[in-house]
């Protein structure tokens, strides 16, 4: 009998983990980000094949923000709306001041490129997830839902040629400046899924968090900007598919009253936006940083 009892205790103890039992109620945190753009540092400009350097492009990191808002249910379930933004300028100078002796006995002088680029980023998420017990101090949030994203990319090279006319009888000065742009005005939607591994190593409210994922958009961009010597018109509009993958990890750390739970969270985030045929003329790749964010729960 007491055999028995032992082994109806041991199964007992391998028995799976029982379901979270967290807080029902509605939700909202708001918070920062310091991150720093990716670009391709050269990309073709449409289907000819010149090809344009972005000098010095590592881009230095800007600030932006993230909101979200939604619902924990009881049975562990939850519904989500996240918001994040931020827009980053970057200015390089491409090569040096040169200068020549023209056939009509003048002087030319070519300034070096200046570039600039400039990015506004905004993206919105909603997503439906629910989160399940693996052990005592592990658990794993699984999620699925829809992105919109939206992309200002704009790309701008001038270069200043300067010709001065020998000529003591009547000297001269003229300067022509050549400024082309790459103007990119892009959107894109479809579904976004991630996985969200949750460790409490101390058995209380400290906790370390991870998330992975992906999302799959159907997009447009829109080309606008110089044209090229010619070679197109810089207009038009664009479709395809667009494969975005993320990752992130943090602490965290919840502060529980009676009337609110107090939550806050800090940890780095990494996205890259994979090659495709809508990327072709887009100079932005994805960002990493860090952010920092204050919940709380109702």
């Amino acid at each position: 009998m007491l055999a028995k009892q032992q082994l109806h205790q041991s199964f007992a103890d391998t028995e799976e983990p029982e379901e979270l039992a967290i807080k029902e109620g509605f939700f909202m945190s708001a918070g920062g980000l310091y991150v720093r753009p990716l670009i391709d540092s050269k990309f073709t400009i449409s289907d000819s094949n010149i090809g344009v350097r972005m000098a010095g492009n590592e881009m230095d990191y800007e600030p932006g923000f993230q909101v979200s808002l939604g619902y924990q249910a009881a049975d562990n379930w939850d519904y989500r709306l996240k918001f994040k933004h931020f827009s980053a300028k970057e200015k390089a100078t491409l090569g040096s001041p040169s200068t020549a002796l023209t056939a009509g006995q003048g002087i030319l002088t070519i300034s070096p490129q200046s570039q600039e680029y400039q990015l506004n980023y905004d993206v919105l998420d909603f997503e439906i997830g629910k989160q399940f017990a693996l052990s005592d101090s592990v658990s794993l949030r699984l999620s699925g839902g829809l992105r919109y994203a939206a992309l200002e990319d704009n790309y701008q090279t001038s270069t200043t040629i300067g010709v001065c006319c020998i000529d003591p009888g009547s000297p001269s000065v003229s300067f022509l400046t050549n400024t082309q742009k790459n103007e990119n005005d892009f959107w894109g939607i479809g579904p976004r899924l991630t996985a969200s591994p949750t460790w409490k190593p101390f058995h209380n409210n400290f906790r370390v968090f991870g998330n992975i994922g992906a999302a799959f958009l159907l997009g447009q961009y829109e080309i606008g900007g110089s044209p090229i010597d010619g070679l197109d018109s810089r207009g038009g509009n664009k479709e395809g598919f667009l494969t975005i993958v993320e990752a992130g990890a943090g602490i965290g750390y919840t502060f529980k009253t009676q009337l609110i739970d107090l939550d806050i969270s800090a940890g780095y985030q990494f996205e890259h936006w994979l090659d495709s045929d809508l990327t072709d003329t887009l100079l932005y790749r994805g960002f990493h940083g860090s952010y920092g964010t204050i919940g709380v729960k109702f």
